[in-house]
């Protein structure tokens, strides 16, 4: 059973996310589903400013990160588990190889 889309929008559906914040931004790991790619599932990083007046915005620009605040939402996304258990088996071997 597919889950159930938590935003839609031309492009895609948001179907997951997991999300940590500081004093500025939002920042997110999430599970889309790209439309034009004949419903191809993709994991996206996103970045997100709140407009007091309009709610949380998504901003169309790269997501930069300190690496510590990287694994914060790393850690988030396992604990909410956005991952598929293949990947985080594949992560985990690539990993241990390093």
């Amino acid at each position: 059973m597919a889950k159930k889309a938590i935003k839609e929008t031309k492009y895609c559906s948001l179907i997951s996310q997991s999300i940590i914040a500081d004093e500025e931004y939002t920042y997110a790991l999430e599970k889309i589903i790209v439309k034009p790619q004949g419903n191809r599932e993709e994991l996206r990083f996103s970045v997100y400013k709140d407009q007091q007046r309009y709610g949380m915005k998504l901003l169309v620009r790269p997501l930069d990160l300190q690496e510590e605040l990287f694994l914060q939402l790393l850690k988030k996304a396992l604990e909410d588990k956005l991952f598929s258990k293949k990947f985080i088996e594949q992560l985990k071997k690539l990993i241990n190889e390093k």
